[in-house]
């Protein structure tokens, strides 16, 4: 399933691509990380990008993080911004983590 989501990115039809990166980003597939980025660098649609980007956040590994890290940049304010949001998002995990631990 996970290698037909990561083939469906490349679809012509820009809403395919972008319901498999969601699928993708809902099922925190680690594997699609590579995918999902080399789709942002290569796409021209904006939106197709966004919802990559927003997919690479859920996905929250350190190739993921790292490739939204690069991102401020991108000609693209939508993106730039959902870059930045799902950074934040994920650094708001991290200090709620933290806090739990210290609470144990």
């Amino acid at each position: 399933m996970v290698d037909k989501l990561i083939l469906a990115l490349d679809h012509p039809d820009h809403e395919t691509s972008m319901r498999a990166a969601w699928i993708l980003g809902e099922r925190r597939e680690a594997r699609a990380a590579a995918a999902l980025a080399a789709l942002v660098r290569r796409t021209k649609d904006v939106y197709v990008a966004t919802a990559a980007v927003e997919a690479l956040g859920k996905i929250g590994t350190r190739e993921a993080l790292g490739f939204l890290n690069t991102l401020s940049s991108y000609p693209a304010r939508m993106v730039r911004e959902a870059a930045k949001d799902a950074l934040r998002r994920h650094e708001g995990e991290v200090q709620s983590q933290g806090k739990a631990t210290d609470q144990d």
